[in-house]
C-alpha cells in the first residue's frame, strides 16, 4: 500500500518500537554503541489487504437505491480548485481529474437522466475514484465512496464498498471512524457468509481492524485480530466444522508478514521466525506478484540476528545482495552486515561495508537523511577502536556528520538518537562516561 497521512503520524511510535523489537537497541562490540540496522518495521503500517472490485454486479438482494442521492451531493473540496485552473498549468493527473469532474458536473445538470440508477453516473464515480485515489486526494476520495453506497446491489457490494471507506477514514487518521466501518462491513460480511464461514474478505476485515489497534498501541489486541484473520485466509471458502486442504488464500502472506512483525514488538523472536519461515515458503512455492520474497528474506535476517545467530543472518543479507540490484536496498543490507561483522570483530570487512552503505544511502537517500547518520555512527564506531590516529580523526568525523544530521531532524537534545552519538564522541576523546 502506498504511504499514508496514517503512516507518518505513527512513524515516531514505530521508530521507538522498533527498537524494543531488536531485543538489545545496541550492540555493545567495543567501547563505542553501535546501532543495529533501522528496521524496516520504521516505514510501514499493517498491510490492510485487497479490496473487493466495485465493478463486479451482483444479484440485487440487500440494498434499497435511494430516490434523493444526487440531489444530496455535494461540491468535492478539490473541484473549484481544479475547475478553476488552466489545463497547461496541470499535471497529467490533475488534469485526468479535471476531465473526470466536467463530465461528472454535465452528469448532475442533466435534467432528462436518473443519475441514481444510471450506469454512466457510476461509471463517473469510478472514474472519479480512479483520479483522486492517484493523486492521494482522501477526503475527496471518501465523498465519492460514500456516494457509491447507493449503486450497491448487494450486501456483499455494500460490505466492501464500506470496508473502502475505513480504509479511507485510516488514510485520514480517523482511527474512530475508519473502526466503525471496518466494523459495519465484517457484519455485513458475516450476515452474507455464514458467521461460522471462512472467508477472505472476512479475513482482510480484521486485519485492518488490527491495523486500527496497533495505531492505537494496542499490540497484544492487535495479534489478536491477526490471530482470528489468519483461519479465514488458512481455510477460506471452507465452514468451521468442515475446513478443506485446499491451498491457502494468496493473503496469509500478508498476515503471517504482520503476525511477525507483532511477535518482534513482543521480542518472541522464535514464534516471529516460524511466521516468517511460512510466509516465505509459501511465496516461493508459488508467484510472487507484490515482490515479498525479499522483504520476508530482510525479516527473517533481522530476527536471526536478535537471536544472535549472526551466521544464519548474513547468510540472509548475502542472498539478498547476490539476488537484488537495488541500491537503497544494498546499502540497508550493507550496514546490518557490516554491524554483524563488527560483533565478530572483523572491523576490516566491517569498515568496507559500512563506507559502502554510507555511499548507497548519501547517494539514493541523500546526505542529510537519518538513515545515513545511522551509517555514519556504525562506521565511526568502528574506526574509533583503532590504534591508529588518522582513523581516530575519521571516527570523530562520522560521529560530527551524524550528530550534524539528526539534530537537523530533532531540536530535542535528550533524543536517543543524539544522545547516543554525544556518548561516542565523548568516549573518543577519553572524557568518562556514565556507563551505557
Amino acid at each position: 500500500m502506498a504511504s499514508s497521512t496514517a503512516a507518518s503520524s505513527s512513524l515516531k511510535f514505530m521508530r521507538c518500537l522498533a527498537r524494543r523489537a531488536s531485543g538489545r537497541p545496541y550492540v555493545a562490540s567495543t567501547r563505542f554503541a553501535i546501532p543495529q540496522r533501522s528496521s524496516t518495521l520504521n516505514s510501514r503500517l499493517l498491510s490492510t489487504g485487497t479490496t473487493v472490485d466495485s465493478n463486479i454486479v451482483y444479484p440485487a438482494s440487500v440494498v434499497v437505491v435511494g430516490q434523493s442521492a444526487i440531489q444530496q451531493q455535494a461540491e468535492f473540496p478539490s473541484q473549484s480548485l481544479i475547475l478553476k485552473q488552466r489545463d497547461e498549468d496541470l499535471s497529467p493527473q490533475e488534469l485526468h481529474l479535471k476531465l473526470a469532474l466536467q463530465h461528472h458536473q454535465g452528469l448532475l445538470q442533466d435534467d432528462t437522466s436518473t443519475p441514481e440508477t444510471s450506469q454512466d453516473m457510476q461509471d463517473s464515480l469510478l472514474q472519479l475514484r480512479s483520479c483522486l485515489e492517484s493523486l492521494e486526494y482522501w477526503d475527496d476520495h471518501l465523498m465519492v465512496e460514500q456516494q457509491l453506497e447507493w449503486y450497491a446491489q448487494s450486501s456483499l457490494d455494500l460490505a466492501a464498498c464500506i470496508f473502502r471507506q475505513g480504509k479511507l477514514h485510516m488514510l485520514l487518521e480517523d482511527a474512530v471512524a475508519a473502526n466503525a466501518k471496518y466494523q459495519k462491513a465484517l457484519d455485513l460480511y458475516r450476515m452474507e457468509h455464514n458467521e461460522q464461514d471462512y472467508h477472505a474478505d472476512m479475513g482482510n476485515v480484521l486485519v485492518a481492524m488490527a491495523g486500527v489497534e496497533f495505531h492505537r498501541q494496542h499490540v497484544d489486541g492487535c495479534l489478536q485480530l491477526l490471530n482470528q484473520s489468519e483461519d479465514h485466509f488458512r481455510y477460506h471458502n471452507s465452514t468451521a466444522t468442515t475446513t478443506t486442504t485446499q491451498e491457502p488464500h494468496p493473503d496469509l502472506v500478508k498476515c503471517l508478514d504482520n503476525q511477525g512483525m507483532m511477535y518482534r514488538l513482543k521480542q518472541d523472536y522464535q514464534d516471529a521466525l516460524e511466521k516468517y519461515q511460512e510466509a516465505l515458503q509459501i511465496v516461493v512455492a508459488g508467484k510472487d506478484p507484490e515482490n515479498k520474497r525479499q522483504a520476508l528474506q530482510l525479516h527473517i535476517a533481522d530476527v536471526l540476528s536478535s537471536m544472535d545467530e549472526i551466521d544464519g543472518a548474513l547468510e540472509y543479507y548475502q542472498t539478498i545482495l547476490d539476488e537484488d540490484q537495488d541500491p537503497a536496498l544494498e546499502g540497508v543490507v550493507l550496514h546490518a552486515m557490516g554491524v554483524l561483522h563488527a560483533q565478530q570483530r572483523q572491523l576490516e570487512l566491517a569498515e568496507q561495508e559500512l563506507t559502502r552503505a554510507v555511499e548507497l544511502k548519501q547517494s539514493t537517500a541523500g546526505e542529510t537523511h537519518p538513515e545515513v547518520a545511522k551509517s555514519l555512527l556504525a562506521l565511526g564506531s568502528v574506526l574509533g577502536v583503532s590504534e591508529d590516529d588518522q582513523n581516530k580523526r575519521r571516527a570523530l568525523e562520522c560521529f560530527q556528520q551524524a550528530l550534524m544530521i539528526e539534530r537537523g531532524h530533532t531540536e530535542d537534545e535528550n533524543d536517543p538518537e543524539i544522545l547516543l552519538i554525544l556518548r561516542n564522541i565523548a568516549v573518543l576523546k577519553g572524557e568518562k562516561v556514565a556507563k551505557w
